[in-house]
């Protein structure tokens, strides 16, 4: 039985094609076990701390309304503030000054003016700065 030429070329071409990507193919998926493995210690590591601090806290964003939530969960009662300042340090708004009781907390920043330049929101905790979230509106 003989093939015809050209469908001996595809198949010497498609052989010739899936030698040569295979050293490399392997290579990339160790790569990324690799990372993949590192992130998710990473990511242990980063949930074991914050289960040791006395908070949690989260930002999210609402571009629609230009908005963000800050939410924060405290293990203990603290005096607390929370700064919304500019990617210099500058101090843009003081969201709340005062104390946090136990429990969950909700609250509330919309920026005037340029919402496309990132903000960074500080918890300040009895004085010492322990958490910053750097805050990104989506831009249109």
């Amino acid at each position: 039985m003989r093939l015809p030429i050209i469908t001996l070329f595809i198949l010497f071409s498609a052989a010739t094609v899936a030698q040569a990507q295979t050293p490399e193919l392997y290579v990339f998926k160790d790569e990324r076990k690799e990372h993949l493995k590192a992130a998710k210690q990473a990511r242990a590591v980063a949930r074991e701390k914050a289960v040791q601090n006395d908070f949690y806290m989260r930002v999210r964003t609402q571009t629609s309304i230009s908005q963000a939530k800050m939410e924060i969960a405290m293990k203990k009662t603290h005096d607390a503030e929370i700064k919304v300042t500019d990617m210099n340090g500058n101090a843009l708004a003081t969201v709340y000054k005062g104390e946090l009781t136990e429990g969950q907390h909700e609250f509330y920043f919309e920026p005037e003016g340029d919402i496309r330049k990132p903000f960074v929101c500080q918890l300040l905790l009895d004085g010492k700065t322990e958490a910053m979230k750097v805050v990104k509106f989506n831009s249109f």
